[in-house]
């Protein structure tokens, strides 16, 4: 047998195998593509056998190795389907049905090239042959109509009308939770295999889709009392309910205001991936939006734009939540069903839009939520406080907090003696807030106890509250004579204090004080404060080595020879400040420069010196 008849013989073979693998393939129950799937079997059983018959003579045959590559295609395109998701597959139908109608032609071309009659085939092996070639002209690149009609279904869910979605799914197959958390395992398998980023948005909304479908249909949705909405309705940047999810080129959602402000910040990843983000388009994923709409109704929890594709912006459908709670809470006591009006506003405060914000307060809710900033559950407390933060995040309502009887009292006895850190911590928000305004930040600073609160938070909260009180006091200290009230209060030593908690935030007030403050000999007499603030001059983040040499220079400047000479005894504090010169960022760079100069001033002397460079520095006596 020559080489080429032999080399025949192996690829005849290979078509037998690969023919008897797609004809021993059964179809999947409620397949969606059964029309073709059935029709490619019915081929490859009548071709295995005609392979058969042709293996057995040993006459020059033609090259069939294009026919094993159609057949090859065949069984690929039908291992995917077995590996894909059902409802991706659905949603592929048109494209499906292309590629098996393509592929017959393929194989009807090869079949048709043949030479039969010289093939020294059986008669039966070419009534074979001539049979398979009669079904591939007959094949077509129609859509099974069932198939077609389960996929406007499914459309139809994906739109937002769910009300025939346990039909919908039996048909499909997802008859149970275990079949669903198989199909969000295939999507979300294949929208991370995907190259690019087409069609991913409508992948994962399909993902949220089938897992609102589990929780309803299954046993698993959320009980309306349950506060806890469903982990996919859920930013993964603020770990908080998604009012308006978007998804960003990596294919992840998000909610729009987290990842603006991510974008904003300069920052072109994705944050739950890290990759690069090759475009900062923001897609509305709307079907997701209209999930976690349903379930905030059924859950009693208001949410913006319920009418997603009337009203996008949700303003008026906010400005009516908003009059309904203020109306009903202004009817209400102060008893758990007035508790609950204020948690819905709180909720409304901070998914609302500055326009939402705005009418909640001109509807005359600060007045009403004031009494529930004294109320024995901690809860409520919470929801009264953060309420009035969000609150004044808008200019304008700032100025209503401030005239409101007893607002901003009330707010500050939370954050002194609030029953919860959390209360406390929003509490030194708001006044962080409230401090942005200027008309109010003398009057906030001057309060004894707002400085005993914050310096008290500062000193025994945890790390995430002393951060809103150190917040609060960079604020309150640019005015003068706040910075000495919160100098008076202990401030100084709570800051250096907290540097191992929050060191930007902490060098930060230092530098307010020492600089703006006019505190620099108050920072200096605290004991440790210069050498903490060259110690984060040296290891900490960029932004607080910049306010550590800023806070150095205000109290060096000031001809506060000690802290000259104590900076300098640090070690290193020489390479750590040439070091700042030339990695720092600009303003650092400035601040170093300023070291460096106002040491050399100081250099030269007879008594107890400590060197900077060619300088020296001298504490007379």
């Amino acid at each position: 047998m020559s080489d080429r008849n032999a080399n025949n013989s192996s690829t005849i073979q290979s078509l037998i195998d690969i023919s008897l693998d797609i004809s021993s393939l059964s179809i999947p129950p409620k397949s969606l593509h059964r029309r073709h799937i059935s029709s490619i079997i019915r081929k490859s059983n009548l071709l295995s056998l005609a392979f058969q018959d042709l293996l057995l003579h040993h006459s020059l045959t033609p090259s069939f190795e294009k026919t094993y590559l159609v057949l090859r295609s065949f069984k690929s395109l039908l291992d995917d389907l077995q590996c894909a998701s059902k409802i991706r597959s659905l949603m592929r139908l048109g494209s499906v049905s292309d590629a098996f109608h393509s592929l017959n032609l393929e194989l009807l071309s090869q079949l048709e090239s043949l030479p039969l009659a010289d093939l020294g085939l059986s008669e039966d092996a070419r009534d074979l042959l001539h049979l398979v070639i009669d079904q591939c002209r007959r094949s077509d690149a129609s859509v099974d109509p069932t198939s077609e009609a389960l996929r406007e279904e499914v459309l139809t869910a994906f739109n937002g009308d769910v009300s025939d979605l346990a039909a919908t799914f039996g048909r499909l197959g997802l008859d149970d939770s275990k079949s669903c958390d198989e199909e969000i395992r295939l999507l979300e398998d294949e929208i991370r295999d995907r190259v690019t980023g087409k069609s991913t948005a409508m992948m994962i909304s399909l993902v949220g889709l089938v897992r609102f479908a589990q929780c309803v249909l299954f046993g698993s949705s959320p009980d309306p009392t349950d506060s806890d909405p469903p982990s996919d309705f859920l930013c993964p940047i603020t770990l908080e309910l998604m009012r308006d999810p978007v998804v960003v080129a990596s294919g992840q959602t998000y909610d729009r205001a987290s990842i603006t402000r991510w974008i904003a910040s300069g920052r072109a990843t994705c944050p739950k991936t890290g990759q690069a983000l090759t475009h900062l388009r923001l897609v509305p994923n709307r079907v997701l939006k209209g999930l976690i709409s349903k379930w905030c109704r059924e859950s009693g929890i208001p949410f913006e734009g319920t009418q997603t594709d009337v009203n996008v912006n949700g303003v008026g459908d906010d400005k009516l939540t908003a009059s309904y709670l203020v109306e009903k809470l202004a009817e209400s006591k102060v008893d758990d069903s007035a508790g609950r009006r204020v948690h819905e506003l709180r909720l409304l405060s901070k998914t609302g839009s500055a326009s939402t914000r705005t009418w909640i307060a001109e509807s005359g809710a600060i007045p009403l939520i004031v009494p529930f900033l004294e109320s024995d559950d901690p809860d409520v407390q919470i929801d009264a406080v953060t309420a009035i933060l969000n609150l004044s995040i808008v200019n304008s309502n700032k100025s209503a907090i401030m005239e409101t009887d007893g607002a901003f009292d009330a707010v500050v006895g939370v954050l002194s003696s609030g029953a919860t850190w959390r209360a406390r911590e929003n509490a030194a928000a708001t006044v962080c807030s409230l401090s942005s305004s200027r008309a109010h930040r003398r009057s906030i600073g001057g309060n004894p106890r707002v400085v005993a609160g914050l310096v008290d938070l500062l000193k025994e909260g945890p790390a995430s509250s002393k951060k809103d009180a150190l917040g609060a006091m960079v604020r309150l200290a640019r005015n003068r004579e706040n910075a000495a009230a919160l100098v008076a209060g202990g401030l100084v030593g709570a800051a250096v204090a907290a540097v191992a908690d929050a060191a930007e935030e902490a060098v930060m007030v230092i530098e307010a004080v020492a600089g703006r403050g006019g505190c620099a000999a108050e920072v200096v007499a605290e004991e440790g404060a210069v050498g903490v603030l060259v110690s984060v001059m040296r290891d900490g983040s960029e932004a607080a080595r910049e306010s550590s040499a800023a806070a150095l220079v205000a109290v060096c400047k000031e001809g506060e020879l000690a802290a000259v000479v104590e900076m300098m005894r640090k070690a290193g504090a020489e390479r750590v400040v040439y070091e700042l010169m030339e990695t720092g960022t600009p303003r650092a760079r400035r601040k170093a420069a300023a070291l460096r100069s106002i040491c050399r001033r100081w250099g030269g002397g007879t008594d107890r010196t400590v060197g900077f460079g060619s300088s020296t520095v001298e504490l007379r006596r």
